[in-house]
């Protein structure tokens, strides 16, 4: 999603570019789902954030008070999940969710966001993956029916990119200080196959600082992409390597140009969200992850943060 532009209007234009390509229209889908007058309805997924293709089904999010027959409940959550076929064949993957549901993410959110504003804060609280997900397709998805504006503010979905950056952040060096050890201990295959997901997660943060909060690893690479001039094209573009396995680990000296590389992206993103800094300092006296160098000791991360 290009978050430089008007996110709904984005969507609403790759909504619409799909749909023309089936021969629909936007009030044709509309009309056709199952869902009541008053329920806010949303066209999310790949469709909505333009990742998706010719064959990519549709998904949707109504956000109601009632229950559907023939839907999987699924009380932890407060949502349900239906498939339904329109009249012309169309697969829609439809997930609603319960007033219940959007209180208790409304809570989670909230301890969230007054977490990231603390200047105490010593931990910020975790969204398990189907809150992130509903947060971000609520966040990110073209709305069909109904004011979504308001529901967004109560919720404070803006917090969302803060924390996909902080939580992804904590993730990579978990697993950056993970592969160290084991290249240290003679298991270089076995630091390669960690490294692999500390990429993951250092794209994320790269994301995060644009305000990309898809939780979804199969879209990174797309999403490094798309957003290549914004995050500098040769840094995306080894990152995107890194990614695919195209950049060897093979070597000493190739493991730390790889945490060179994750700490420039670090670096970026935290300056695009520089109110976050001295969050990032703070949470990080209680973890103390290493950034490998072969001729010095083990140092903590924050002395490459903007201030």
């Amino acid at each position: 999603m290009y978050f430089d532009l008007d996110r709904d209007a984005v969507a609403r234009a790759n909504v619409d570019g799909f749909l023309d390509s089936l021969g629909m229209s936007f009030d044709q889908l509309s009309q056709e789902i199952p869902s009541e007058p008053d329920d806010l309805v949303l066209v999310t997924g790949s469709v909505a954030e333009g990742l998706g293709t010719p064959v990519s089904d549709i998904d949707l999010l109504v956000v109601g008070v009632q229950r559907r027959a023939g839907a999987l409940h699924l009380p932890q959550d407060g949502n349900q999940e239906i498939v339904y076929r329109l009249s012309n064949g169309i697969e829609l993957n439809i997930a609603y969710l319960e007033t219940a549901g959007v209180r208790a993410l409304e809570a989670t959110l909230r301890t969230v966001a007054e977490n990231i504003a603390s200047p105490a804060a010593q931990a910020v609280a975790p969204l398990d993956g189907s809150a992130l997900l509903m947060a971000h397709r609520l966040r990110t998805g073209a709305p069909l029916r109904g004011d979504v504006a308001q529901l967004r503010e109560q919720l404070r979905l803006e917090v969302l990119p803060d924390y996909m950056l902080i939580r992804s952040r904590f993730e990579h060096f978990v697993y950056r200080e993970d592969a160290l050890g084991q290249l240290q201990v003679g298991h270089p295959d076995s630091a390669r196959y960690m490294m692999s997901f500390a990429f993951h997660h250092v794209a994320s943060v790269a994301l995060g600082g644009l305000g990309e909060t898809n939780p979804d690893p199969k879209w990174r690479l797309r999403l490094l992409q798309r957003n290549r001039d914004r995050l500098g094209g040769l840094l995306s573009d080894q990152l995107c390597d890194y990614l695919l396995g195209y950049t060897p680990l093979s070597i000493e000296g190739d493991f730390e140009r790889a945490f060179e590389i994750c700490d420039q992206v670090i670096h970026d993103a935290v300056r695009r969200r520089s109110h976050l800094a001295d969050l990032i300092v703070q949470l990080d006296e209680g973890m103390k992850f290493v950034v490998y160098k072969a001729t010095e000791a083990p140092t903590t991360p924050t002395a490459a943060l903007p201030r």
